[in-house]
C-alpha cells in the first residue's frame, strides 16, 4: 500500500494490487471519455460536473469517502485537477520507478512468454 499526499491529505492506494489497479484502470477510461458528457449551457455547470467527475474517480479508486477526506465541501475546477493530476502522475512515477529498478520490468511480465512473443511478431 502506498501513500500519496494529495491537497495536504494522505491518500492510500496500492497501484501493484491488480483489483486496485482494474479499478484505477477503468476511471481513467472514464475520464478519458468524460468530454463527451459535458453539459452545454452554464459553464458553472460544466464546472460542477467536472469536478463530480474527479470526486467520482477518487471515491471508486481511493475507496468512498476519499474525495470528502480531499476536498471538504467544496466544489473547486482547480483543486479538483490539481489533485486528479497529482494523484495520476505520483502513480505512474511510482510504477514507472518500479519498473526501472527491477531486472523484470512490468511491460515484459505483461508481454508473455518467449514462444508467445515470438508467435505474435510472426504475426505482423
Amino acid at each position: 500500500m502506498s501513500i500519496y499526499t494529495i491537497q495536504g491529505q494522505d491518500v492510500e492506494f496500492d497501484p501493484f494490487d491488480v483489483e486496485a489497479y482494474e479499478r484505477y484502470e477503468s476511471q481513467l477510461e472514464q475520464m478519458r471519455k468524460i468530454k463527451e458528457e459535458i453539459p452545454t449551457g452554464s459553464a458553472a455547470a460544466g464546472m460542477r460536473f467536472l469536478c463530480h467527475a474527479v470526486m467520482d474517480f477518487f471515491d471508486d479508486v481511493a475507496g468512498e469517502g476519499t474525495a470528502q477526506h480531499l476536498f471538504g465541501e467544496r466544489t473547486n475546477l482547480k483543486d479538483c485537477f490539481d489533485a486528479f493530476y497529482a494523484f495520476t502522475e505520483a502513480v505512474s512515477g511510482e510504477i514507472k520507478g518500479y519498473t526501472e529498478t527491477t531486472s523484470l520490468p512490468i511491460d515484459a511480465a505483461l508481454a508473455g512468454n518467449r514462444a508467445q512473443r515470438r508467435a505474435a511478431e510472426r504475426k505482423k
